[in-house]
C-alpha cells in the first residue's frame, strides 16, 4: 500500500544549521498490517510519519501509494485525504467544535459529502472507537482525555482513510485512559482490517498491540522485523538509547536468578501464564 524507496529528509539545507534527519530509508507496509516505529528522540521516526502522510516531502527518494508516485505530486494531502489519516501526538489540541458530533462531522463534510452521509460516517467512526452517542451533544473539551483521544481519532476515521498513523496516541494518559485507547485501536484493526501504523517511545505499547516493528536510530532504519526478533537482542536495543519492554526485564532477571522461565516474553498476559503454569493461581 505504501513504499518508501531510498528516502532521505535535510532540515534547513544549504544552512550552517543543515542536519539529516533520514538516511536512505526504504520500507513497504502492506494492507492490513499493524506496524509499530520505534526509536529515541532525534531517530528520525516523527519525519519519517510526516513523509508518509504527505505532510512534508522528501528531500530525496520516492513515495509510493497504491503503486502510484506522489513524490513531486503538488497536491499531495489532497489525494491522500480518502487513503490516510493522520492523528499527532496529544490529537485533542486539534479538538475546536461545539460538541463531540460537529468535531468528527468536520472532515466529512469538508468533502463535500451530503449530510446523510455525514451523518451516517459520524456514527460508524463513533462506533469504531466506542464513543457513545449520548456524548454527540457535548462539548469536547468536558471530556476525559481518553475520551478526547478517541473523538480526535473518530475524526480522522469519519474520512474513511485505508491507512491510520498514529504519532504516540496514549502519550499523557493516565494507566487506564493509556489502556482503553490503545485497547481501541487494537481491535479497530482487528475488526475493521484498517492498516495501522503505530509511532510510539514506549516499548510496552508496541509489544501488546503490533505485529512488525521498525527501529529507527540516527535517520536509518535499524531493524524491520517481528516482534520477537526486535526485541530478543536488548544489547543491541540499548546500545541505540532503547530497551525491552518492562515485563521482558522482569522474566530476564527471574531467569538469571534460576528461575526456570522463558526470558523470551513481550507481552504481560503472556508473563502471568508462565508464571501461573510455574507457581500455580494465586487465590
Amino acid at each position: 500500500m505504501i513504499e518508501l524507496k531510498d528516502i532521505s529528509y535535510v532540515y534547513a539545507k544549504g544552512t550552517p544549521y543543515e542536519s539529516a534527519a533520514l538516511k536512505g530509508v526504504n520500507l513497504t507496509i502492506g494492507e492490513g498490517e499493524f506496524v509499530g516505529i520505534i526509536g529515541h528522540t532525534g531517530s528520525g521516526k516523527s519525519t519519517l510519519v510526516n513523509i508518509m502522510g504527505g505532510i512534508v516531502k522528501p528531500t530525496g527518494g520516492r513515495v509510493f501509494i497504491d503503486g502510484e508516485d506522489i513524490t513531486e505530486m503538488k497536491s499531495v494531502t489532497r489525494k491522500l485525504g480518502g487513503k490516510i489519516g493522520v492523528v499527532f501526538q496529544y490529537p485533542e489540541y486539534q479538538l475546536f467544535e461545539e460538541t463531540v458530533y460537529k468535531d468528527i462531522a468536520f472532515g466529512p463534510k469538508n468533502l463535500g459529502l451530503s449530510d446523510e452521509e455525514v451523518d451516517k460516517r459520524v456514527r460508524e467512526a463513533a462506533k469504531m472507537t466506542s464513543i457513545s452517542e449520548e456524548l454527540f451533544d457535548k462539548s469536547p473539551f468536558e471530556l476525559s482525555g481518553g475520551q478526547k483521544r478517541r473523538v480526535a481519532i473518530a475524526g480522522i476515521l469519519s474520512m474513511q482513510p485505508k491507512m491510520l498513523i498514529l504519532d504516540e496516541p496514549a502519550a499523557g494518559l493516565d494507566p487506564g485512559g493509556r489502556a482503553r485507547v490503545l485497547g481501541e485501536i487494537k481491535e479497530m484493526h482487528s475488526k475493521y482490517g484498517i492498516t495501522v501504523i503505530l509511532v510510539s517511545h514506549s516499548m510496552e505499547d508496541v509489544a501488546e498491540i503490533c505485529e512488525r516493528i521498525v527501529v529507527m536510530s540516527g535517520g536509518s532504519i535499524l531493524k524491520c522485523s517481528h516482534m520477537d526478533d526486535v526485541f530478543k537482542d536488548s544489547t543491541e536495543l540499548k546500545e541505540h538509547g532503547l530497551s525491552v519492554p518492562d515485563v521482558t526485564e522482569i522474566m530476564m532477571r527471574l531467569k538469571k536468578a534460576g528461575l526456570p522461565v522463558r526470558d523470551d516474553i513481550f507481552r504481560m498476559e503472556d508473563a502471568v501464564s508462565e508464571l501461573v503454569a510455574l507457581f500455580g493461581e494465586v487465590h
